[in-house]
């Protein structure tokens, strides 16, 4: 069965796990956001955490704030992320980390899972409201 690296970053932590095709969490972890050290830092803390945890999956998936291109990999902006703005940051940390990565915007992928595998399953109309360190939200 398919394995994926899944990370949501966070203000404060980043939550990474490696999950199968059914979304069933085979590993999970919680650190410390490292962004402080502009964006070659930061890829550089993704990468440290795909090659200890999810090296032998077929790819990455990661919810972070902003507005993103999903199809693309682009961040038109970066949330409390600010060095991501105008950044291809799915290309970037594709050729470092020689994967498959896929990102899209925190709001939008908790709406869609709690579509997909929670309380949201089965609903026509929903929202889904994201407090944190930063405040978001998706829309089915």
């Amino acid at each position: 069965m398919d394995k994926y690296f899944v990370i949501d970053v966070g203000g404060t932590d980043t939550k990474y796990g490696v999950l199968n095709q059914d979304a069933d969490i085979l590993e999970k972890g919680v650190t410390k956001t490292r962004s402080d050290q502009g964006l070659d830092g930061f890829l550089e803390f993704i990468k440290e955490l795909y090659e200890e945890h999810g090296a032998d999956t077929k790819g990455i998936a990661i919810s972070m704030p902003g507005v993103i291109d999903e199809e693309n990999g682009f961040c038109h902006t970066g949330g409390y992320l600010t060095f991501n703005q105008n950044q291809p940051f799915a290309s970037l940390l594709s050729k470092k980390c020689n994967t498959k990565v896929h990102i899209n915007n925190d709001g939008k992928c908790v709406a869609l899972a709690e579509y997909w595998k929670g309380a949201l399953k089965g609903c026509r109309n929903g929202l889904v409201m994201v407090l944190g360190s930063g405040i978001g939200g998706g829309i089915i």
